[in-house]
């Protein structure tokens, strides 16, 4: 799986991003990238999932950003933003 897209923080915003696999976290308390700070940024991970049987999966991308206000884009933000699934603590 990767992924690749623009972040957009205002005042000091922990952006984290994360997978799902057949409803699963795949990365840990943070997710798989965090992005900090008060800026945009490119971010962009690979994680390679290994020990999935054979057939039909469901892959989602979830992100969440405390506090403040964040958006998320696929591609050089050109596409729309995607939604924010979210994810708890």
């Amino acid at each position: 799986m990767h992924y690749h897209g623009s972040v957009l923080n205002t005042a000091n915003v922990l952006t984290m991003l994360d997978l799902t696999l057949d409803g699963a976290r795949v990365g840990g308390e943070e997710g798989l990238i965090v992005v900090k700070g008060s800026h945009e940024a490119l971010a962009s991970f690979t994680r390679l999932l290994t020990g999935i049987a054979a057939g039909v999966h469901t892959i989602r991308l979830q992100w969440r950003w405390i506090p403040g206000r964040a958006r998320c884009w696929l591609g050089a933000r050109l596409s729309p933003s995607i939604h924010s699934f979210g994810y708890g603590r």
